[in-house]
């Protein structure tokens, strides 16, 4: 623990007003209505703190990593783009994990562009101990294949993968993030964290397709008499089903939505003391 916090602690302190522009930011940097469940059990994020936070990642001959400032004339390779500079004057050096979304792996003259980090890990390059993506790298390998295609490598088209590509970058240069941070800074989130969940076809698909009986809510933002006004807003959809359902789903919204801002201040609170 002591060599990542000795990495980070030297970065500039996320403000109170970083943090909770950081937990909206990650509320819609992708569609998670359509990658996470829609209820409980969620998907595991890890937030944490990332000299290279807001940067590209990029990769070259080996799996080597590096890193370089987005600028206005860099690609703009999703919604949530946003220059290096402006990334950190609303986020700070904050960074998340979560092993949902779509990787995208795309072929530029400085190397081969991956929109997320492969790991709760950061770059920090040199000749530090190389540490290991243990089980998961063989995962991978077995379901991707080995080698980036060479029309992606050109520049001629892109890759998607629906789970961290591991197997395409090298150990070298990387921090495993300690799990005592990531204990801490680890928020458990569904769908309903992002505003498009309050869609009644999403529910509909789900309601039908499993009966519903397995639906859990948490007490805190409504429980089972919750679920039971979904279900009777799915199964019978009106005009104005989408503004009550968003009605109901707000209260769980902002619950993970603080789970977030409690998960980073935990952590900042024991790197910085």
């Amino acid at each position: 623990m002591a060599d990542y916090v000795q990495i980070v602690r030297v970065l500039p302190r996320p403000s109170p007003q970083q943090i909770s522009s950081f937990v909206a930011y990650v509320a819609e940097a992708h569609s998670w209505y359509k990658h996470l469940p829609l209820t409980p059990p969620g998907v595991q994020f890890f937030f944490f703190l990332d000299p290279n936070a807001g940067c590209d990642l990029l990769l070259g001959p080996g799996g080597t990593a590096k890193y370089r400032q987005r600028t206005e004339s860099t690609p703009r390779f999703h919604y949530s783009w946003r220059t290096t500079s402006e990334y950190r004057q609303s986020h700070g050096y904050l960074e998340y994990f979560a092993g949902a979304g779509t990787w995208i792996l795309s072929g530029e003259p400085d190397g081969v562009l991956c929109t997320h980090n492969p790991a709760a890990a950061i770059f920090v390059g040199g000749s530090v101990h190389p540490w290991s993506f243990g089980k998961l790298r063989i995962v991978f390998q077995t379901l991707l294949g080995r080698g980036i295609p060479k029309e992606v490598l050109r520049g001629q088209s892109v890759m998607k993968s629906f789970g961290p590509p591991l197997e395409y970058f090298s150990t070298d240069g990387w921090v495993v993030v300690p799990k005592e941070i990531l204990q801490i800074g680890c928020v458990e989130l569904t769908a309903v964290v992002h505003p498009d969940s309050a869609q009644t076809q999403l529910w509909q698909h789900r309601i039908i397709k499993t009966g519903g009986s397995d639906l859990q809510w948490p007490d805190d933002t409504g429980g089972r008499a919750t679920l039971e006004e979904i279900r009777k807003l799915a199964q019978n959809p009106t005009e104005a089903a989408k503004a009550q359902l968003d009605r109901l789903l707000e209260p769980e919204r902002q619950r993970q939505r603080r789970l977030m801002e409690e998960a980073i201040n935990g952590l900042v609170r024991v790197i910085y003391g």
